[in-house]
């Protein structure tokens, strides 16, 4: 699955600002959610955001643009939750546990973050140990424990690091509203089919409301996202304002749609 997505230069995403946007990487993620799709592409857009202008990793680069590389992101204290837990790099080592870890259930490397830049390890390397998380996550979220691993340092501005974070929630928003509207679009089929006191059920009004509620909510949420993307990449020094009100209002979408 890998392999095909990078075929179709979806592993670049990021990688060139004068090749696409923010707008463009909301649009993969949408579809991706859309077709329930769990290819690893979460990693590769961070690391093509904070890797891009680093001296020395254009190898590194090349081979997750060619499908050989998969990156499983580990943010930490940039998460979000308290519990994410954090990773410390010395002498060329790197300690600690990250939980919340996506992909690194097939991912060849993980890039976690620092708080003065991000550590590539090869997961496959000694110290390294992956444990699956079960929940609603579909393939698991993973447990990242850290003793001793052999990790190089890229430095990346903190405020870089902010920003990828962000736009890792908007991406992650964009796959769930593609799932959303997957599973508005399969409850108005059913509504057009399916009967109930001899009348098909698209017909009742409690029906039409409910789904006429479902649109607007996921109509909002595009919006949202679509603004917050524009302000990114237009330059607007205020587009994490736009980020934080797209993210909440995705955030209840999910929740409303899981009910």
């Amino acid at each position: 699955l890998w392999r095909d997505v990078a075929a179709q230069d979806l592993a670049s995403l990021g990688a060139d600002p004068d090749a696409g946007g923010l707008r463009e990487i909301l649009i993969v993620f949408e579809e991706l959610g859309r077709a329930s799709c769990p290819a690893p592409l979460l990693g590769a857009v961070c690391a093509n955001l904070l890797l891009r202008e680093a001296n020395g990793q254009g190898a590194f680069l090349a081979d997750l643009h060619a499908g050989k590389t998969i990156i499983a992101p580990a943010f930490g204290a940039f998460d979000g939750d308290a519990g994410a837990g954090s990773a410390v790099l010395a002498n060329g080592q790197l300690n600690g546990r990250v939980d919340f870890v996506e992909s690194a259930e097939c991912a060849t490397h993980a890039l976690v973050f620092l708080e003065d830049g991000v550590a590539i390890i090869a997961l496959r390397d000694a110290g390294v140990t992956v444990t699956a998380m079960p929940g609603l996550a579909v393939p698991a979220l993973s447990r990242l424990d850290l003793k001793g691993v052999k990790a190089t340092r890229v430095p990346v501005a903190r405020g870089l690091l902010e920003d990828v974070a962000d736009i890792v929630r908007l991406a992650c928003a964009s796959r769930a509203l593609g799932g959303a509207q997957r599973a508005f679009d399969l409850a108005v089929e059913h509504a057009k089919v399916r009967k109930q006191f001899g009348e098909l059920i698209g017909s009742f009004q409690a029906i039409q409301h409910k789904l006429a509620n479902s649109l607007i909510q996921l109509d909002g949420a595009r919006l949202s996202l679509t603004q917050a993307a524009a302000a990114h990449d237009d330059g607007n020094r205020d587009w994490r304002v736009f980020a934080a009100s797209a993210d909440r209002k995705s955030t209840r979408l999910n929740s409303s749609h899981t009910d």
